[in-house]
């Protein structure tokens, strides 16, 4: 009996521990980010990606950015989150319909269940941090 009780809290313990590993990739090709550097957000494909439209807003104009109305923007950018049992978050920045820079960040964690705020929190700001990177470099 303690041996399948032992068993069952180490399962536990190592289910939440997973909850709180992420992982984070930020892409961005050779292409240069040129002016003017006006950009707009797509449609969100969920409501809490909403949420978190100022940041990567701050971002985007700490990067030289104007955010214009769609017909206005060089620059398209999308900010994706969603999914079940594992959760991810992506922000894109395209020009024309090619992928110019992105930050991903995926959790396929037991405990995203269990604390899902948090989640979706820490694996935006993971894919924020990426994204920041990748647009340092093209900028």
């Amino acid at each position: 009996m303690h041996s399948t009780l032992r068993f069952a809290l180490l399962f536990l313990a190592g289910a939440l521990f997973s909850a709180c590993i992420s992982n984070s990739t930020g892409t961005a090709p050779e292409a240069r980010i040129t002016q003017p550097k006006t950009v707009a957000f797509l449609p969100f494909d969920s409501d809490r990606a909403s949420d978190y439209v100022p940041k990567v807003k701050s971002a985007l104009q700490a990067a030289g950015f104007t955010v214009v109305a769609p017909s206005q923007a060089a620059y398209k950018v999308e900010l994706s989150m969603g999914g079940g049992w594992s959760i991810s978050c992506s922000i894109t920045l395209s020009k024309n319909g090619a992928r110019l820079v992105q930050g991903n960040a995926v959790n396929t964690g037991f405990g995203t269940a269990l604390a899902r705020t948090t989640s979706y929190d820490n694996l935006f700001d993971n894919a924020l941090e990426q994204f920041k990177r990748q647009l340092e470099k093209h900028s």
